[in-house]
């Protein structure tokens, strides 16, 4: 383990899967590398400034960048001598990491504090990992996004929900996450996606409430894994949306 890294566990998410996660404060001229991973890795400096080397060349990275380590590759990167760059880490796999081969450059601005908010994931222990998912998700929506600023936000908004949706998480928090005012945020979302953030959360915990009771979780644990504290308020939404009770849902999964 590196110092400054914080410990996590080998979960083997299948769509992200975080492997490591640290923060470091380099002195003068340190380097590391030349280095192969078999994981994503991505670096966001805080402050100071250094380069990165791979086979593309080499890459100048200051404060506000992050840059960019794919699988296979050898790298390089060292801190500047009169300004060493203070940087936190993350690593993972999974299927959605893929899409950051696509990107068009090793160094990107990212004027979001996802970074930072991974780094509280030091105060958790039971879900630290699911976490870290969730502001990955936020990332990766991010680094993807379109052209089209506003399917960036949209995409960013999306992304949280479908990570967040077990939790009792509010269009207030969504809204400050993206950075946007609340309003304006409420009607890019609807325009791009012909609901509100309120009805897309819904349907997404209500998707995967019906995948747990075909599973066999009971209806309690089903409303709670999908973020309903209140077991009747579950079964009032659930038959809403889909025209039976959890019950009769259950009963009909028994029907040869």
């Amino acid at each position: 383990m590196y110092p400054g890294e914080i410990p996590l566990v080998n979960r083997n998410f299948y769509e992200l899967n975080p492997l490591i996660l640290g923060q470091e404060n380099c002195t003068s001229g340190h380097s590391f590398g030349p280095c192969i991973r078999n994981y994503t890795l991505l670096h966001y400096i805080q402050s100071g400034k250094g380069i990165l080397r791979n086979e593309s060349g080499t890459h100048r990275v200051q404060a506000g960048d992050l840059f960019l380590i794919l699988p296979g590759q050898v790298t390089t990167y060292t801190a500047d001598k009169n300004d060493p760059w203070s940087y936190i880490w993350v690593g993972f796999d999974g299927k959605r990491a893929d899409s950051l081969k696509n990107l068009n450059s090793y160094v990107l601005p990212y004027p979001h504090d996802t970074f930072f908010h991974m780094l509280k994931a030091k105060e958790l222990t039971n879900t630290r990992e699911e976490f870290i998912v969730g502001q990955l998700y936020i990332l990766l929506a991010y680094l993807n996004a379109e052209e089209t600023p506003a399917l960036g936000y949209d995409r960013l908004a999306a992304d949280y929900i479908r990570a967040n949706y077990m939790k009792d998480i509010r269009i207030e928090e969504i809204a400050h996450m993206v950075g946007l005012n609340r309003k304006y945020l409420s009607k890019i979302f609807k325009t791009h996606t012909g609901m509100s953030m309120q009805e897309f959360l819904i349907q997404t915990r209500l998707e995967h409430a019906v995948q747990y009771l075909r599973k066999g979780e009971t209806i309690t644990s089903a409303a709670a894994l999908s973020g309903y504290r209140d077991t009747f308020h579950f079964s009032k939404m659930f038959k809403k949306h889909t025209g039976l009770s959890p019950r009769q849902y259950q009963k009909s999964l028994l029907t040869p």
